[in-house]
């Protein structure tokens, strides 16, 4: 159950701007790229009421350093490809280093992991090191050493694990790996040390994926289960992870359990539930998105963390507030799984509105909005032909794409791969982001 903590907007003191999956990528259009991630940081900038003390990086800088199918290599010998691969990393750095020089204030930290399309088992670990450490690419900013001012193990920084300490508060990140026992092991050790001589404090952990069973989409490709059984150790702990380009109007982005996790969405696109596929669905309005987190802590070591859309210069809903680490960890009660409990899932009003006509590619279907507290996440749709066979989809309520309650447009509609002439019965069901469903309404024809 949420509860009353009194964050002190008076007295911050350690600001923070977290950010995951930029995927600066020549694929997808190296403008594009610039121009998203540029963006972010300057509304990131101009949304925190105190200066960004430090910008956090949760990986996928790029697209292709790491991955051959983001490299447009059709019809390339293997000298060709590789040639052409290696010119578009060129660029993609040197578009990283530029917004880094010309966005980010040159007193503010940077502190990053690498991501499964930087490097994976540290195969480009040290390229990015030799990218980020240049003091002669980036005219005449010679300071890009900055990315590991605050490292204490630099001998852990080659091998893709960093403890950093800025402020008072300790930085651990490890980058992508298929065997996490080296990094663990590494955790672990850095993990018993702060927490013994800091115990009510944050430690902040930055890993590119999820761990299980906690957040939205956290069960997928990537889930790293060790962490997961590591963390749970250690209340004190916040880990920031992307990957999966998820809303953070969700509420299942944050969630508290032995440990809190919070998802750090993505720079380049979002992936919603839409039609057919009732998980990570990437619809076409989610490459307008653009979404990260403004982390603030103030003087008590209490935590306010706020959504930001950067598409749109807008602040999302409410900020989540955290208390700090306590002995009774009771600042791990705020949000819990309980919340799928406490309000009333949503629900139609009387004029549902719904509308049904054939187009050339399927069916078009479209009908007014449940009515819910926080906002309506999808909908079922359930179709059954004159057979009696039963075909189910997914149409997102577009919740991502608007910054509160509010502003969510009165209806929903979308194009389904489904012939009209064969509907017999339609049955729609609204869910809220925990798959709670109000009720049903179905349609004959």
């Amino acid at each position: 159950m949420e509860q009353n903590i009194n964050f002190n907007s008076e007295e911050i003191v350690l600001t923070l701007s977290v950010m995951s999956d930029i995927h600066i990528s020549g694929s997808w259009g190296i403008e594009r790229s610039e121009h998203f991630f540029k963006n972010a940081l300057n509304f990131a900038n101009k949304a925190a009421s105190n200066k960004i003390d430090a910008f956090l990086f949760t990986g996928d800088f790029t697209d292709s350093m790491n991955s051959k199918a983001n490299v447009n290599g059709a019809g390339l010998s293997a000298e060709e490809f590789e040639a052409k691969k290696a010119a578009q990393n060129k660029i993609e750095f040197e578009i990283l280093r530029r917004c880094f020089s010309e966005e980010i204030d040159k007193d503010a930290e940077i502190i990053y992991c690498l991501g499964n399309h930087d490097s994976i088992n540290c195969n480009n670990t040290e390229r990015f090191i030799t990218e980020f450490s240049s003091r002669d690419t980036v005219g005449d900013n010679k300071n890009f050493d900055r990315m590991y001012r605050t490292d204490t193990d630099l001998e852990a920084l080659h091998k893709g694990m960093r403890h950093c300490v800025y402020k008072g508060y300790h930085f651990l990140c490890i980058d992508m790996a298929n065997d996490n026992t080296d990094s663990i092991a590494f955790l672990k050790r850095n993990l018993d040390e702060i927490i013994a001589k800091e115990p009510d404090k944050y430690v902040f952990i930055l890993h590119h994926c999820k761990t299980p069973d906690m957040n939205y989409a956290s069960n997928m490709w990537g889930t790293n289960y060790e962490l997961h059984e590591l963390l749970k150790n250690y209340p004190q702990a916040i880990l920031f992870a992307g990957h999966k380009h998820c809303a953070l109007h969700n509420e299942r982005s944050i969630m508290q359990r032995e440990y809190t996790s919070v998802e750090a969405s993505c720079v380049s696109y979002i992936k919603i539930d839409c039609v057919k596929q009732p998980e990570n669905v990437t619809h076409s309005m989610g490459y307008q998105c653009s979404q990260g987190l403004l982390v603030e802590l103030d003087k008590s070591g209490n935590m306010r963390i706020t959504r930001l859309d950067y598409a749109q210069h807008v602040k999302i809903k409410e900020p989540w507030i955290l208390a700090h680490p306590n002995e009774d960890k009771s600042h791990l009660k705020t949000y819990t799984d309980e919340r799928r409990t406490i309000s009333e899932p949503p629900q139609f009003g009387e004029n549902f509105g719904l509308q049904v006509s054939p187009t050339e590619n399927g069916t078009l279907i479209s009908f007014n909005q449940a009515k819910h507290d926080d906002m309506p996440y999808r909908y079922e749709i359930a179709i059954t032909d004159y057979n009696g066979n039963r075909e189910t989809f997914y149409l997102s309520s577009l919740f991502c794409y608007y910054p509160s309650l509010n502003d969510i447009p009165n209806s929903v509609w979308a194009n389904i791969d489904y012939d009209c002439s064969k509907i017999y019965t339609l049955t729609v069901t609204p869910q809220d982001v925990w798959y709670n469903s109000g009720k049903s309404v179905t349609y004959y024809f």
